[in-house]
């Protein structure tokens, strides 16, 4: 049983990423899948329950990659720096290997309770890293959660626009971002 419900995630996992939420269809994935559709409502409510279950594990991948990119021997800077430099890279190919496009991005970061859970978990990464960071005396702020939220919602900010350009500018740019929100814009 639970190798049709992975195989269920597989097919809506590509069918999401190439056409997005609102253009595929449950017939799409039962078709691929080559079961009916009541076996879906085995394993999911609708389609939205399979999108956020489907999304889920894109976003526990991405996790996963961002936290391999993060070094203790790195100061602060250089790990958030490093994670978001990730997070744009895992964007592209995941775009790049799924045959999807940023429009489709687009459409996923319009679902406000994925969005919700997504930037908690984002927020919860960046906080370790500040966390340690004041651990380890690299910086000295007050509320590490207050921080990371701040950060995430700067990120988002800039997100769609660094996926689309070539990973050495957008690294550059996320490096200058952060060397002013370290350093601020004091001489």
């Amino acid at each position: 049983m639970e190798k049709t419900k992975d195989l269920i995630l597989t097919s809506a996992m590509k069918q999401f990423a190439r056409y997005g939420f609102k253009k595929t269809s449950l017939d799409d994935i039962v078709r691929d899948v080559k079961i009916s559709k009541g076996t879906i409502y085995i394993y999911f409510k609708n389609k939205e329950d399979l999108f956020r279950q489907s999304a889920e594990i894109v976003v526990n991948s991405m996790l996963s990659s961002l936290k391999a990119n993060i070094s203790p021997e790195n100061n602060t800077k250089e790990n958030i720096v490093s994670f978001t430099c990730g997070q744009i890279q895992f964007i592209r190919n995941y775009i790049a290997e799924e045959g999807s496009t940023i429009e489709i991005f687009k459409e996923v970061k319009e679902n406000v309770h994925l969005l919700s859970t997504f930037r908690k978990r984002m927020a919860g990464l960046i906080q370790e890293i500040l966390e340690t960071g004041i651990e380890r005396n690299f910086i000295k702020i007050t509320s590490p959660h207050k921080t990371a939220v701040i950060i995430i919602q700067i990120l988002e900010q800039f997100e769609l626009r660094w996926t689309e350009m070539s990973r050495k500018d957008s690294d550059k740019e996320i490096h200058k971002l952060f060397e002013l929100i370290f350093h601020g814009i004091e001489e």
